[in-house]
């Protein structure tokens, strides 16, 4: 029997899905392909008397993320007000404030303020941008000569529990044919696109996208913004081809899934290598948008619709990898 990808504990559990690939109560995507699941509930937004009754429950959810996002909107007016400040002169600013200037140095890397805002945003009515066309346990159930075939002309992959492990300047070994047959499926045409490497504000010289693009042997995309803020000027200058020709891959639904939905991109969602080594921004990130996606996800919401592959049709892109 085939596990049900995409699937999600709608509490705080976080299982180990490196040695399992499955957790409990499984739902799956209405509308979104799943390993050989599909449904055909109509699209809709969840309506508000629906949440009313998990109104607080939601709201002691979402508290973390708020309370993270207007401390680094802090650190950010305090940095702001002391631009020569060095990390060793903190002692000069009140104690409180020093504080907070020093817990932020440490989450900036893994903390994402634009990707809470998005989020927050999806209770207004914009749940789909969350949800994934395909879902699966990892890279090697997607058919990427089926995606081909069907018109689609690049693949912007997520780097960290995506491909490799987090940090990993290597692809994740069990990986490594499925990405060589994407490779030659789409004649090489894939990039990384990374909220670290490549990222003008913490690789402004390219110099750790060099190194990446090196050991993974796949382009890095230089870019201005943080996934799932910016645009995609840089991947249509790269691939030569409208953004809604390219497939998104990765593994978070604040990040990677919301940024190719909000530009039309053909969106997976592969589950992810491991827990162990990612940062506490990244881990309460990780919970809390595998919470909602869980409750949108059994009221119904679809992904957004995509030209090339109509929902009917999604199911058959997601396979059991060959042998």
């Amino acid at each position: 029997m085939l596990l049900v990808a995409g699937s999600f504990e709608a509490s705080w559990a976080m299982p180990s899905l490196a040695a399992t690939h499955r957790v409990s109560r499984p739902a799956c995507f209405p509308g979104s392909a799943v390993l050989g699941t599909r449904q055909t509930h109509s699209r809709r937004h969840i309506p508000t008397t629906r949440c009313q009754g998990h109104q607080q429950q939601s709201q002691q959810a979402l508290q973390p993320l708020q309370q993270l996002d207007n401390e680094q909107k802090q650190c950010t007016h305090l940095e702001q007000q002391h631009p020569q400040q060095p990390e060793a002169g903190l002692s000069s600013l009140p104690s409180h404030d020093a504080a907070t200037v020093s817990r932020m140095a440490r989450m900036q890397q893994n903390f994402n303020s634009a990707g809470v805002g998005l989020f927050l945003s999806m209770f207004g009515g914009n749940q789909s941008l969350a949800l994934p066309h395909l879902a699966a346990p990892d890279i090697r159930h997607v058919d990427w000569e089926g995606l081909r075939a069907a018109g689609f002309r690049g693949v912007v992959f997520d780097k960290d529990n995506t491909l490799s492990l987090p940090f990993a300047l290597e692809v994740e070994p069990r990986l490594r044919s499925s990405l060589a047959s994407c490779l030659r499926a789409f004649e090489g045409r894939a990039v990384l696109y990374s909220n670290s490497a490549g990222l003008k504000q913490y690789d402004p010289e390219g110099e750790e996208a060099r190194r990446m693009e090196a050991a993974l042997g796949v382009p890095v995309l230089r870019h201005e913004d943080k996934k799932p803020a910016g645009g995609f000027a840089e991947l249509e200058s790269h691939f030569g081809c409208p953004v809604a020709d390219l497939v998104m891959v990765g593994d978070r639904y604040l990040t990677d899934i919301a940024f190719g939905n909000r530009h039309g991109m053909l969106t997976v969602h592969v589950q992810p290598l491991t827990t162990k080594g990612e940062p506490f921004g990244v881990l309460l990130a990780r919970r809390v948008e595998e919470f909602f996606v869980a409750r949108w996800t059994a009221a119904g919401v679809h992904p957004p619709a995509h030209n090339r592959l109509p929902y009917s049709a999604l199911h058959e892109y997601v396979r059991e990898p060959k042998l």
